[in-house]
């Protein structure tokens, strides 16, 4: 009977098993590339908003159309312009359009880009075309480290057919251009801007604004309306490759502590150090037995001029000088010499006027003659 053995295990199988378990691990948890919370990218094909003028009669009036997005999770992404939940196109016409936004988290690139061609604004449904503009591009570029990139292009706009370039411009028009009947001239200002802003390679934005604003004049000269008719915003186009750090923020420094009152208070008598008896060893030291007193211990003065310190406050210092002090000591011994010769003689009288305790005995003892 033949058996057979299980090859050896090797550093190679071992590895293949490895790859194997990550990419099953991997599959279950969803493991996908990393990427940041703020990446994304945005635009809007057509942004308006019409002042109200009730002289005109203009009603007011905001919307969006082509708007679109893509987020964290990249991809690419096209507008829908069959779709109008605003109804911006009563107002506003493109004759082809690309509204496409796009992300891509391997790479770290994030883009929104607008193609319009033929574009044109009126300010009441059915009414002239007040602005136009023949084609516009507008892209909005991010890819960290990388600079980020931006166009604004726009060619032949127009406003109440005069051709404007960017900055303002003044505009002559009349009640027919403008499809207002009781208007019968004006002088508006028309302002283009084209927005290219890419300050950091985290950031980029694009987009093309035209407005109209100015006074207008009824048929008898009377002002019938004098500022803002209307603004669009054509191809807004953003992106963003992250978030910028936030700074950090700038230390406080700790308020100062006041200073307590300064409070004036008498000053306190100084407790000095003054030798006792046993440490003067001879009168040579100013402190000892000369009633020396420092000029910091005069705290009392007497009326005959005696300075006295807080040590002397009851008089001056008896002097201890090694003549006083063995004048007293020789009275103390001569003293003692009287009293013990005293207590001698005393004892001995005694001794002399006390009564034999054995008569007898003492005439007995007494020899003969």
């Amino acid at each position: 009977m033949s058996s057979t053995s299980a090859p050896p295990f090797t550093w190679a199988s071992g590895a293949t098993l490895g790859a194997a378990a990550i990419a099953v691990l991997s599959t279950l948890i969803g493991l996908g590339p990393v990427h940041a919370d703020g990446d994304s990218s945005d635009a809007t094909a057509v942004r308006l908003h019409m002042e109200g003028v009730p002289a005109l009669p203009q009603p007011g009036f905001d919307g969006t159309w082509g708007a679109v997005a893509t987020g964290a999770g990249g991809g690419v992404t096209t507008a829908d312009l069959s779709v109008d939940p605003d109804n911006v196109r009563s107002l506003v016409s493109i004759a082809a359009t690309n509204t496409t936004t796009m992300g891509d988290p391997a790479t770290s690139r994030w883009s929104a880009e607008n193609t319009h061609n033929v574009t044109s604004v009126r300010l009441k449904p059915g009414g002239p075309d007040l602005i136009s503009v023949a084609s516009l591009h507008t892209s909005a570029r991010c890819a960290p480290p990388g600079a980020s990139t931006v166009q604004a292009a726009v060619n032949v706009p127009m406003v109440a057919n005069v051709l404007i370039g960017d900055g303002e411009s003044s505009i002559p028009v009349t009640g027919s251009q403008i499809g207002y009947p009781s208007v019968a001239t004006g002088t508006p200002t028309a302002t283009l801007n084209r927005f290219q802003e890419a300050a950091t390679p985290l950031t980029a934005s694009a987009r093309t604004t035209i407005s109209v604003a100015g006074r207008l004049l009824n048929v008898e000269g009377r002002v019938v309306h004098d500022g803002p008719l209307v603004s669009v915003s054509l191809g807004d186009a953003r992106a963003t490759c992250g978030t910028e750090p936030s700074p950090s923020p700038t230390p406080t420094p700790p308020a100062p502590t006041p200073e307590p009152p300064h409070i004036r208070t008498p000053n306190p008598i100084p407790s000095k150090h003054r030798p006792s008896h046993h440490e003067c060893r001879d009168d040579r030291d100013d402190d000892c037995g000369t009633g020396h007193v420092d000029e910091e211990d005069k705290v009392h003065t007497y009326s005959a001029g005696r300075v006295y310190g807080p040590y002397d406050l009851h008089g001056p210092e008896l002097p201890f000088t090694g003549a006083q002090i063995g004048v007293t000591g020789a009275f103390g011994v001569a003293a003692l010499g009287l009293g013990a010769a005293a207590l001698y003689g005393g004892s001995r009288r005694k001794r002399r006027s006390a009564p034999s305790a054995n008569p007898s005995a003492s005439a007995t003892s007494e020899p003969d003659r």
